[in-house]
């Protein structure tokens, strides 16, 4: 038994030191990753000016590198929960959503978004990468906290 505590030890103490590791370097792996993307000749096409707001959020997320492992972490979690749904109503048993459109979403409002197993995988698992591009953009200007531990299940997505 003691063995294996020792390994557990170590195994901890070598994913600390990994997490760390990637703390220390992400940010200037970021800023480095910026600079030689802003330095090239060709003009970039960016009619919404969305780049520099997307590479801001990058730098502000590499910053904190846990939060966002523990995020995407959320993230997997949900997906697993999602395959697991539709495995369910592929054989026929009752599932609760992973992730629902809000009630003025109209994008989904066709019935065959509800009624074919595809189509609702489809949509739930962009609902739950919308939901959590949205949430790293709202803690990238701080109007959330990372990580956001959430409860229900069954929980309506804005996208």
């Amino acid at each position: 038994m003691g063995s294996q505590e020792s390994r557990s030890t170590d195994d901890q103490t070598l994913w600390v030191e990994t997490v760390k590791n990637v703390a220390d370097r992400s940010p200037s792996i970021v800023q480095s990753f910026l600079e030689h993307t802003l330095k090239k000749e060709a003009p970039i096409s960016d009619p919404l000016q969305l780049s520099g707001a997307f590479f801001e959020m990058l730098t502000k997320l590499a910053g904190n590198p846990l939060a966002l492992i523990e995020s995407k972490m959320s993230l997997w979690q949900d997906y697993l929960n999602l395959w697991n749904y539709t495995t369910r109503r592929m054989l026929g048993l009752e599932a609760e959503p992973v992730a629902s459109p809000a009630r003025d979403d109209k994008r989904f409002k066709d019935e065959e978004w509800e009624k074919h197993f595809v189509f609702d995988y489809i949509k739930q698992s962009y609902l739950l990468a919308a939901n959590w591009v949205q949430l790293c953009r709202q803690w990238a200007v701080g109007k959330v906290f990372l990580p956001r531990r959430r409860t229900d299940r069954n929980r309506t997505v804005r996208a």
